[in-house]
């Protein structure tokens, strides 16, 4: 046995000791977050510019914007 076979043996028992620690030591995979589904569209002067998941949430914006300026055109639709 020579020097080069003991070294090379050490490096690749170290490696596989630190891709077994980082296996157990990693918080893991990220959990998923189901995504909001955005059900109604907020349009002005006929093109969209806002999707919101309720009817009521779009329709709160969309009298929001009215009220700064009334004459923008201002409707909810659903997708």
């Amino acid at each position: 046995m020579n020097i080069h076979e003991i070294t090379e043996g050490r490096v690749s028992d170290r490696l596989v000791l630190d891709k077994e620690w980082e296996r157990q030591n990693s918080p893991g995979p990220t959990p998923t977050v189901p995504k909001i589904q955005m059900n109604y569209s907020v349009v002005i002067n006929g093109k969209v510019w806002k999707d919101f998941p309720t009817e009521k949430k779009a329709m709160a914006v969309a009298n929001s914007v009215y009220n700064k300026n009334p004459r923008l055109r201002v409707s909810v639709v659903p997708k």
